[in-house]
Protein backbone atom coordinates (compact mmCIF):
# COMPACT_ATOMS: atom_id res chain seq x y z
CA UNK A 1 0.00 0.00 0.00
CA UNK A 2 3.03 2.40 1.07
CA UNK A 3 4.48 1.85 -2.20
CA UNK A 4 1.18 2.70 -4.24
CA UNK A 5 1.07 6.32 -2.16
CA UNK A 6 3.81 7.16 -3.27
CA UNK A 7 3.07 6.28 -6.84
CA UNK A 8 0.72 8.69 -6.29
CA UNK A 9 2.28 11.20 -5.10
CA UNK A 10 4.82 11.14 -8.04
CA UNK A 11 1.69 11.28 -10.44
CA UNK A 12 0.70 14.13 -8.43
CA UNK A 13 4.08 15.93 -9.24
CA UNK A 14 3.63 15.36 -12.95
CA UNK A 15 0.38 16.85 -12.98
CA UNK A 16 1.44 19.73 -10.87
CA UNK A 17 4.44 20.43 -13.17
CA UNK A 18 1.75 20.17 -15.90
CA UNK A 19 -0.10 22.30 -14.50
CA UNK A 20 2.52 25.25 -13.56
CA UNK A 21 3.79 25.41 -17.43
CA UNK A 22 0.03 25.56 -18.66
CA UNK A 23 -0.47 28.12 -16.35
CA UNK A 24 2.94 30.19 -16.57
CA UNK A 25 1.97 29.82 -20.77
CA UNK A 26 -1.46 31.02 -20.29
CA UNK A 27 -0.98 34.10 -17.87
CA UNK A 28 -2.90 36.57 -18.59
CA UNK A 29 -4.41 35.56 -21.99
CA UNK A 30 -8.14 36.55 -21.02
CA UNK A 31 -7.05 40.07 -21.44
CA UNK A 32 -7.63 43.14 -19.55
CA UNK A 33 -11.45 43.68 -21.11
CA UNK A 34 -14.16 43.50 -18.56
CA UNK A 35 -14.19 39.91 -19.41
CA UNK A 36 -11.10 39.38 -18.47
CA UNK A 37 -11.13 41.51 -15.36
CA UNK A 38 -14.28 39.24 -13.73
CA UNK A 39 -12.61 36.41 -14.83
CA UNK A 40 -9.56 36.63 -13.23
CA UNK A 41 -10.52 39.62 -10.37
CA UNK A 42 -12.87 39.03 -7.24
CA UNK A 43 -12.89 36.46 -4.09
CA UNK A 44 -13.87 34.11 -6.71
CA UNK A 45 -11.50 34.65 -9.83
CA UNK A 46 -8.50 32.48 -11.45
CA UNK A 47 -6.38 34.74 -9.43
CA UNK A 48 -7.38 34.06 -6.19
CA UNK A 49 -8.19 30.42 -6.99
CA UNK A 50 -5.06 28.73 -8.98
CA UNK A 51 -2.74 29.53 -5.98
CA UNK A 52 -5.34 27.59 -4.01
CA UNK A 53 -5.35 24.33 -6.41
CA UNK A 54 -1.72 24.70 -6.22
CA UNK A 55 -1.19 24.03 -2.78
CA UNK A 56 -3.80 21.46 -2.42
CA UNK A 57 -2.12 19.45 -4.86
CA UNK A 58 1.17 20.32 -2.74
CA UNK A 59 -0.27 19.15 0.21
CA UNK A 60 -2.02 16.00 -0.49
CA UNK A 61 1.30 15.22 -2.39
CA UNK A 62 2.96 15.56 1.12
CA UNK A 63 0.41 14.23 2.82
CA UNK A 64 0.48 10.87 0.67
CA UNK A 65 4.05 10.49 1.55
CA UNK A 66 3.46 11.20 4.75
CA UNK A 67 1.21 8.37 4.73
CA UNK A 68 3.30 6.03 2.86
CA UNK A 69 6.14 6.72 5.17
CA UNK A 70 4.09 5.90 8.35
CA UNK A 71 3.08 2.77 6.30
CA UNK A 72 6.29 1.52 6.17
CA UNK A 73 7.94 2.61 9.27
CA UNK A 74 5.20 0.81 11.05
CA UNK A 75 5.46 -2.13 8.87
CA UNK A 76 9.46 -2.22 9.43
CA UNK A 77 8.87 -1.89 13.37
CA UNK A 78 6.27 -4.36 13.14
CA UNK A 79 8.57 -7.32 11.37
CA UNK A 80 11.61 -5.82 13.99
CA UNK A 81 9.10 -7.18 16.90
CA UNK A 82 8.25 -10.43 15.07
CA UNK A 83 12.05 -10.99 14.60
CA UNK A 84 13.13 -10.41 18.41
CA UNK A 85 9.69 -12.49 19.44
CA UNK A 86 10.41 -15.17 17.52
CA UNK A 87 14.16 -14.87 18.38
CA UNK A 88 13.08 -15.14 22.20
CA UNK A 89 11.28 -18.14 21.76
CA UNK A 90 14.86 -19.55 19.97
CA UNK A 91 16.59 -18.90 23.17
CA UNK A 92 14.23 -20.59 25.73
Amino acid sequence: MATGLDDQAAALDVIKNALDAAVEAGKGSWGNDEYGDRFSGGDNGYDKRQPILENTITSVTARLRSYSKGLNDGATKLEQTEKDNADGFKTN
